[in-house]
């Protein structure tokens, strides 16, 4: 069975493709940019060059797939009209190439725990938007909602630890009170993948997190503690944040913060613990294990991260003999 994989170079892409191979699909990757499908190199997959925001570069990677999986977002904030043409637009592109296909059985679609149809939360409307373009399709599908994901190349640990190895102190949005579950990358691949063609998840949300509820604070004294480096926390208002973004915009092509990113981590972002469990028959890893290779993180690893906006994975020394 063929499986169209949209955002397969991407964090979570590459850990779903690899899902994927594990239980034999055949996997077929939408790629947007020539050369990024050198993640692949080492694995047997087909590529499609294509845009979804251009619904004409993407019609033929979906004929003769039975399956799609959807991973396409953006969370950039300064840019709304790129945010609402991929998260929106590009959702309905794939929706109608999809259908016009007429080979495809199931579309698992991800979005984020936290859509809501508040236009002033740009990021969390966007994905809402998009789930409306989902659920007019006359395809089955299922729309998975994650909390924040974890693993070695995810952006959100690997800012906190990089603010961890650089600085004494590591500044919070707010009180650092809010909660949030963070899901080990694999895990969440492995549920993606268990959605394919189950009859009983069609038109359903499904809302999916890791082990633990944690607050911002917790998870910031828990990487430092991972890695060593016990840090005190400086707490400042949201607006201090955006004055602080815009002067990444004006000194960063790629900011490693922006407020969407910044808001999704202040409000409360948590579900039911055993959902896992109890739709895909999984108990989700320790949050420990999708921060395990911040403990090989150093001062050039971190500075890459912040200033450089370096996808490198930061191995352990374990890792790498």
């Amino acid at each position: 069975m063929v499986v169209l994989v949209t955002g397969a170079t991407g964090f979570i892409g590459r850990s779903v493709v690899g899902e994927l191979l594990k239980h034999n699909y055949d996997v077929r990757c939408l790629v947007h940019t020539p050369g990024s499908e050198r993640v692949f190199s080492d694995r047997s997959v087909e590529i499609y060059y294509g845009d979804i925001r251009d619904q004409n570069s993407i019609v033929s990677a979906c004929q003769g797939v039975e399956f799609v999986i959807n991973l396409v977002s953006t969370i950039t904030p300064d840019r709304g009209s790129d945010m609402l043409s991929i998260n929106v637009v590009g959702t309905a592109n794939l929706v109608s190439a999809i259908e016009n296909s007429g080979s495809v059985r199931h579309l698992v679609h991800v979005s984020v725990l936290g859509a809501n149809d508040n236009p002033r939360e740009r990021y969390f409307f966007s994905k809402w938007k998009g789930e409306q373009e989902i659920k007019r399709t006359r395809t089955s599908y299922t729309i998975i909602r994650p909390s924040v994901i974890t693993g070695a190349s995810d952006r959100f640990s690997n800012l906190l630890g990089s603010l961890v190895t650089l600085f004494p102190a590591v500044p919070v949005v707010g009180h650092g009170r809010n909660r949030i579950q963070p899901m080990v990358v694999e895990d969440f691949a492995y549920c993606v993948v268990a959605s394919l063609g189950r009859n009983d998840l069609e038109s359903k949300i499904i809302e999916l997190g890791g082990d633990l509820h944690l607050s911002v604070n917790e998870m910031i004294d828990y990487i430092s503690d991972a890695m060593g480096r016990r840090r005190i926390k400086i707490h400042f208002p949201f607006w201090v944040l955006g004055l602080f973004c815009s002067l990444m915009n004006i000194f960063m092509t790629k900011p490693i913060l922006n407020r969407e990113l910044a808001r999704m981590l202040s409000n409360r972002n948590v579900t039911d613990i055993g959902v896992a469990k109890s739709v895909f028959g999984i108990t989700p890893k320790a949050f420990s294990e999708g921060i395990h290779h911040l403990t090989g993180m150093n001062v050039k690893n971190a500075t890459d991260h912040l200033f450089r906006n370096s996808d490198k994975r930061f191995e352990t020394p374990k890792n790498r003999e």
